[in-house]
């Protein structure tokens, strides 16, 4: 082992021992939002339909609402997959059925729900190593790369979430080692443990085809005159494909499901945005000093300078195989997110969570570019080059520390004023009524941080007047329609309850550029005028 190789060993043990604790105080504080209700619901075994009959109008008690979100003995596993199967197809159902399975063990609180997914992050980072190495024949790049990922803010953003990103990025880097472990033994053994491994990954995300149709091209090109390594890649792909079918055919029978739940990723965004978010996506693999937050640009600027000087370095020096990889990683996935975003004039390519695989042959590009350069004699080590490193994970580190001690970041803040919200409701008295229509993401999310003591009343259309005589009453998240029908009954007097914003300035500036350029005219109060309303009952008060 080399005195570089012995150094960088260390820096990657501290590295993703910070890691750990990034990812641990992330699961604890940060806030549990509207997709992480969803899983939290298809663990409980519940589905939406079932959620939804508790809008009636009546009085609910905070258990009633609470119970969609915890693992439920009396439903199987079968539910988590039914409801998928019909409510969200376009989700596979790996992560959620063994999440079920792990709430059975460890409860459904909140940290529970993600420490699936912190441990599958870890997981990300054992897998990347061997991928590395077995893609450049470094093990100064494998070390590289394990300390990236561990600080790596985007990485760590994911890895405190219930959700199945972290899964997907373990399964990207396995099934990679494992095909390039198959080109390289030809046999058998090593054949049906990429076999098995792909099917297990299409399962994780349905986004995975689009790995598997990277690594089809890059076989396809390098070995093109090698019939052996294409025959055998060819079967291995037809019998990982056969296992997802079933899959496959939830997907075609329910497609108008999944484009019905995909629908918002067609909704126009200004190209001066979408540039915006592409270049801020990129550059959060390594700094995200959350969006648009100006003063910290430079960083950001940084990151995607290091990124692209790798890029070319890589492109230059390394092998053909090794480059025409990393270039299929990430180009498979970005060509099919771009030119969807073309032809339906959508922005689901400025979603940073479906280009994985970009972000993973983004920090492999650094990694091997880092690597090559501190791969000196055993007698002495690159003190430039392994300052630099030092720089990258400091710059990287910092921005995971911000992250994870926050309570709300880019990715959450549409759900941000829940805290504070639940924090008012808390403090009005011991049994809070909570009124509210059909936001029912907006309620799960808000039950998690809610007193025990209080209750709902939820509804579907019009209120239920008058309501319960109660001094604690709160209309949360109203249409204008709602507004209107509270402010006809002379008995209520509606006072806006002041929400202050979690998010940033430039956050918030973000979504009105959105909006304005969408020309969304929404029938709804949104949250930053006035999203909670006191309900004073003059009758009562009298």
């Amino acid at each position: 082992m080399t005195l570089s190789t012995r150094w960088l060993l260390a820096v990657a043990v501290v590295t993703i021992a910070l890691g750990i604790v990034f990812r641990v105080e992330h699961i604890e504080r940060r806030l549990f939002w509207q997709d992480e209700t969803y899983t939290a619901l298809r663990v409980s075994g519940h589905t939406d339909p079932e959620f939804r009959t508790i809008f009636d109008s009546a009085v609910h008690q905070k258990s009633d609402v609470d119970r969609f979100q915890q693992f439920d003995p009396s439903l199987s596993v079968a539910g988590t997959v039914g409801g998928l199967a019909t409510e969200e197809p376009q989700h596979a159902p790996l992560f959620y059925v063994l999440d079920h399975f792990w709430a059975s063990i460890f409860g459904s609180s909140i940290p529970s729900l993600r420490a699936l997914a912190l441990l599958f992050g870890l997981l990300a980072i054992v897998t990347a190593y061997f991928f590395c190495i077995e893609l450049t024949g470094s093990r100064e790049a494998g070390l590289v790369v394990v300390s990236l990922l561990a600080v790596s803010p985007f990485f760590v953003n994911y890895a405190g979430q219930a959700r199945e990103y972290t899964l997907w990025a373990a399964m990207i880097s396995l099934t990679s080692w494992l095909l390039l472990r198959a080109v390289r033994l030809e046999n058998a053994t090593a054949w049906l443990l990429y076999t098995l491994a792909t099917a297990v990954a299409l399962y994780s995300d349905l986004l995975m085809i689009f790995v598997v149709a990277a690594h089809v091209l890059w076989v396809a090109i390098t070995y093109f005159r090698e019939r052996g390594v294409l025959a055998r890649f060819a079967v291995s792909v037809a019998a990982a494909a056969l296992l997802f079918s079933p899959w496959l055919v939830v997907c075609a029978t329910h497609a108008s499901r999944i484009a019905l739940e995909q629908k918002w990723g067609f909704d126009p965004y200004p190209l001066r945005l979408m540039i915006e978010k592409w270049a801020f996506n990129s550059a959060s693999v390594l700094f995200d000093g959350e969006y648009a937050r100006t003063q910290l640009m430079v960083f950001a600027a940084a990151s995607l300078l290091l990124i692209a000087v790798a890029a070319v370095y890589v492109m230059r020096t390394e092998k053909p195989a090794t480059r025409l990889f990393l270039i299929m990683l990430g180009g498979v996935i970005a060509v099919q997110q771009i030119g969807t975003d073309i032809l339906t004039h959508g922005h689901e390519s400025t979603t940073a969570r479906y280009l994985v695989p970009l972000w993973l042959a983004a920090l492999l590009v650094v990694a091997t570019f880092l690597g090559r350069r501190l791969a000196v004699e055993p007698s002495r080590i690159s003190t430039g080059w392994f300052a630099a490193l030092l720089i990258v994970l400091a710059v990287a580190g910092t921005s995971s520390a911000m992250n994870s001690s926050a309570v709300v970041w880019w990715d959450n803040n549409d759900n941000n004023p829940s805290t504070t919200i639940a924090a008012d409701i808390n403090a009005s008295g011991p049994t809070p009524l909570v009124v509210s229509e059909g936001h029912w993401a907006e309620v799960l999310v808000m039950s998690h941080y809610l007193r025990s003591g209080t209750h709902f009343v939820l509804f579907k259309h019009t209120p239920p007047l008058p309501l319960p005589h109660s001094l604690d009453a709160f209309l949360l998240t109203p249409s204008a329609r709602t507004l209107a029908d509270f402010r006809t009954q002379h008995e209520y007097e509606l006072v806006p309850v002041p929400v202050a914003p979690l998010a940033s300035s430039s956050v918030l500036s973000f979504h009105q550029a959105v909006q304005k350029a969408q020309s969304v005219l929404q029938n709804r109060v949104t949250w930053q005028q006035s999203y909670l309303f006191r309900l004073e009952n003059r009758v009562a008060r009298r």
